[in-house]
């Protein structure tokens, strides 16, 4: 797993909108958090990556602790 800290483009910024279906009418302020300052960047290499990435930020919740080897 690789990181990067950079601010998002405007086109970055719109396609994580679409993707998370923000509504129209919360579209202007979700652009300006987002563009507001450096965004932390994942970058998996497996297919799994994505399950290991919440696990690893968001702890085990709501299930409680696990371990990663």
């Amino acid at each position: 797993m690789k990181k990067k800290i950079r601010p998002l483009t405007g086109g970055e910024i719109a396609y994580l909108a679409n993707k998370e279906k923000i509504p129209e009418e919360n579209r202007s302020l979700y652009y300006n958090i987002m563009a507001q300052g450096p965004c932390e960047i994942l970058v998996l290499s497996k297919f799994s990556g994505v399950h290991d990435a919440k696990t690893l930020l968001n702890g085990a919740a709501p299930h409680g602790r696990r371990r990663l080897n």
